[in-house]
Parts: C-alpha cells; sequence; structure tokens
C-alpha cells in the first residue's frame, strides 16, 4: 500500500512538472489555455482561476494542458480570441509549446541529478 503511495506521489509530481511546460509555453506564447488536468476525465473536481479550469480527474495516469485552438474547427467558431488560437501561433511558438514538457523534464532530472551530487547519496 505504502509503494502504491508513494508510485502514485511520484507520478503526480512527474506529470504536474511535464504539463507545466506546455502550460508555461503556451502562456508565454500568448495563447489561451482552457484547462491543465491531472488524470483523465472524467472529472472528479476542478476550479476556475482566470480563465482556466485546473482540474483533477478519475484515472490518475497522466495529464493534459487544453489549448484554445487546437483543433481548426474550434478557431473558426471564436474568432474574437483567434490570436489566442495555437493554430495560428508561428511554427517557432508552437514547438516551444510543444517542446515544454520534454524540457521540463530534462530541467527535473538535472536539478535532481544537481542535488544527490551535491548532497552524495549514503
Amino acid at each position: 500500500m505504502v509503494t502504491a503511495i508513494i508510485f502514485f506521489v511520484i507520478l503526480l509530481i512527474l506529470v504536474l512538472i511535464h504539463e507545466f511546460g506546455h502550460f508555461f509555453g503556451a502562456k508565454k506564447s500568448g495563447v489561451k489555455v482552457e484547462e491543465f488536468g491531472f488524470g483523465f476525465p472524467p472529472r472528479l473536481f476542478g476550479k476556475k482561476i482566470g480563465e482556466t479550469l485546473y482540474s483533477f480527474n478519475l484515472i490518475p495516469l497522466g495529464g493534459f494542458v487544453k489549448l484554445f485552438g487546437e483543433e481548426y474547427h474550434e478557431e473558426k467558431k471564436n474568432k474574437t480570441d483567434s490570436q489566442r488560437a495555437f493554430v495560428n501561433k508561428k511554427p517557432w511558438q508552437k514547438t516551444i509549446i510543444i517542446c515544454g514538457g520534454v524540457i521540463m523534464n530534462f530541467v527535473l532530472g538535472w536539478v535532481i541529478t544537481s542535488y544527490l551530487f551535491t548532497v552524495g547519496v549514503p
């Protein structure tokens, strides 16, 4: 039981840091983030802060960041936010958003490795 709890805590941290990379890249690129979710739906609970819904979902095996305009039909439906749609961003901005999760994984790995080399492992 303790092992399962530790597993889910570590998974939670890894998923949140990975998804934060996508979230941060999107926000800095001016893309509207509709939802930042841990786990896969159905949604257990969520809280809307600003324009983003932060949710905790039933299946805790991953996470997601839902961006406005990830699909072309969403962008056509709401022209007022068209400048904030993912599909309308420049290729380098899309690359930053897409690679943000992997970059955060590398940063986390570097921080943990640096800490272990500094403090030492028994």
